[in-house]
């Protein structure tokens, strides 16, 4: 029983195995068949010649010559057909129709039957999907339907001309794939790229490597995106830049629309204005380009270059553009004068007549900051909810809780505006509830107090006047001169006590951010008492609030905003 059993598995196995092998040499042998090349049929000649000296199944149709291969009708003026390779050489006027869609023409051809791989030579034309391609010389893989062209291409569509060393053509996705030397012409601007692929039913251009598209308005290059030449929009990476005469978007992508003339900037945004020597950098950044007008936002620092002096500033979001204003600029008119000498010789000396006055076109560009703004200079920082910047007349204007600090010096209102020259303050005014702390030494603190202040400062930024207008009030630590000593150890001379003063308006005169001289209007008073006859607090004036902790001491310190404490620190005022 057991050897019967064994016996009828090992049968079992065996027709199983057979079975298989049937089933497999019946399915290899349907697919070979069904794989198996056709042969190219001919449709038509005016003469078929057979001349076994030309070779051996090869003949030679002439006049009108048409064959058919699948689904390709092939057409010429005369050709030599080898019957058993499947090897088809087509001369004149060839012409080969696949699909009813695509259409090839040349001079010359050699066509495999068995690889379905087409090499036209000579005046080639391939027309497919509203574009034509041109080429010297094109291979036309008919198995995938790729066209290869290797010694210039030129294609041409409703408003596109691209032309390459190399390329590929995808007639079943339009896609042609241009390398080496790519240039792409369109009436609004020039492609030019290592490499690229450009579909023809969607006309987006896809680039691959380093690309130019050069404008009359502008240049945009990158590394790496596309370009949709019917929206006129794009989306560029690596290295990827906007540039228009003075202004330049570069950022890890950007969006960019033609017709809107905007710009769209993502990740390490820069945008540099090269004739205001101004560069704003963020993590996004909306740029108009009509409008000179640029909105950055995320950790967005303004800085305004000036020979290793710079200025930089810190904002929640930044704000650039531009104002044109039409103003009346005199021009001042000279007439030739006949003039005496003492000698009662005559000269003759131009002498102004008359101004006349022409309307000219004047350029402002604003920066404006807003929330947390805050500048870090070598000479000046402040802070402030909010900043703007002019170029037309180089005056910073902070509002919303503004503080600034010059040296040791401290200046406080509710709003500050400061005229500078050359990037170094040169007049500031204070509005309202006008407050200046100048520090003396780690526990003295010089103090003035008013409604308004003018604040005026010699070109290496010291403060050099400042006039106090209405309820004003100080308190001043005046010191001996210096001894020899004292001078030698650079130690400031020693303090002769507290003089507080209080009238309506007041102008002090400084040297060395000291007090040289002051000046008392309508209703002075004051007095100079030891320090020892005076409390801490007497000698505080009510606005006093030292805020150095705030001060940004770094460019990088800027972006690290501080809320002022409720109870702002004291120090004790020893004599």
């Amino acid at each position: 029983f057991n050897l019967k059993k064994n016996t009828l598995n090992i049968i079992s196995v065996l027709f199983a195995k057979r079975s298989f092998l049937l089933f497999f040499l019946a399915v290899t042998s349907f697919n070979v068949y069904a794989q198996k090349t056709k042969r190219i049929e001919i449709l038509n000649a005016n003469s078929i010649e057979y001349d076994e000296r030309i070779g051996k199944d090869i003949k030679r149709l002439l006049g009108n010559v048409q064959f058919k291969h699948e689904n390709a009708i092939m057409f010429c003026d005369s050709a030599y057909l080898n019957s058993e390779t499947n090897y088809l050489q087509a001369f004149n006027h060839v012409h080969i129709i696949q699909a009813d869609s695509i259409h090839l023409y040349g001079d010359f051809m050699n066509y495999n039957g068995q690889t379905k791989i087409a090499k036209v030579r000579r005046n080639v034309r391939l027309l497919h999907a509203n574009a034509i391609l041109t080429t010297d010389s094109l291979d036309f893989d008919r198995k995938i339907n790729v066209a290869h062209y290797f010694n210039w291409g030129y294609i041409k569509d409703q408003e596109n001309n691209l032309k390459s060393v190399n390329g590929y053509y995808y007639t079943d996705f339009k896609d042609y794939y241009a390398v080496d030397q790519v240039e792409l012409k369109n009436p609004q601007y020039t492609i030019y790229s290592d490499s690229l692929r450009y579909n023809t039913f969607t006309d987006i251009s896809y680039f691959y490597g380093p690309t130019r598209i050069v404008s009359d308005s502008n240049l945009i290059y990158c590394e790496f995106g596309w370009y949709d030449t019917k929206k006129n929009t794009s989306e560029i990476f690596k290295n990827a830049f906007v540039e228009s005469k003075e202004k330049k978007l570069s950022g890890d992508s950007i969006y960019y629309d033609r017709n809107l003339h905007y710009g769209r900037g993502i990740g390490h945004v820069n945008v540099l204005d090269t004739a205001a020597m101004v560069l704003i950098t963020g993590g996004r950044a909306d740029y108009y380009e009509n409008l000179d007008s640029a909105f950055v936002t995320i950790n967005a620092i303004f800085t305004k270059f000036d020979q290793g002096d710079s200025l930089f500033l810190h904002a929640d979001t930044l704000k650039m553009y531009r104002v044109i204003d039409t103003i009346q600029k005199p021009e001042l008119v000279y007439i030739d004068s006949l003039l005496e000498d003492e000698n009662g010789e005559t000269y003759t000396q131009q002498i102004v007549s008359d101004t006349v006055y022409h309307q000219a076109v004047d350029t402002n560009k604003i920066t404006m900051a807003f929330r947390h703004a805050q500048i870090f200079k070598a000479d000046l920082q402040a802070r402030s909810d909010s900043i703007t910047y002019a170029t037309q007349d180089s005056t910073i204007r902070l509002f919303g809780n503004p503080v600034i600090w010059s040296k040791e010096n401290q200046m406080s209102a509710s709003y500050i505006e400061i005229l500078t020259e050359r990037n170094r303050p040169k007049t500031m005014h204070l509005k309202q509830t006008a407050f200046i702390i100048l520090q003396d030494d780690s526990v003295h603190f010089n103090q003035i107090e008013g409604l308004d202040m003018n604040a005026y400062f010699d070109s290496m930024s010291e403060l050099e006047r400042l006039h106090v207008i209405k309820n004003a009030k100080s308190v001043f630590f005046p010191r001996e001169d210096a001894s020899p000593e004292q001078q030698r150890d650079s130690i400031k001379g020693d303090l002769i006590g507290a003089n507080i003063t209080s009238s309506q308006s007041m102008m002090i005169w400084f040297k060395n951010n000291q007090p040289i001289k002051v000046r008392l209007y309508q209703n002075p008073e004051g007095e100079l008492s030891p320090l020892e006859l005076k409390k801490p607090e007497q000698l505080q004036l009510r606005g006093f609030n030292w805020l150095n902790y705030l001060r940004p001491k770094s460019k990088s310190d800027i972006l690290i905003w501080q809320d002022i404490t409720t109870q702002a620190p004291t120090f004790e005022l020893k004599p």
